[in-house]
């Protein structure tokens, strides 16, 4: 979870696109 959290962070920080690249990752991870 707490890689998750620091991965959104910084792709929200990144660029607009973190809930779409933080969707991916999620379904990556899991």
């Amino acid at each position: 979870m707490i890689e998750i959290k620091l991965f959104n962070g910084i792709s929200l920080s990144q660029s607009p696109y973190g809930l779409m690249d933080k969707l991916k990752f999620l379904e990556v991870f899991f």
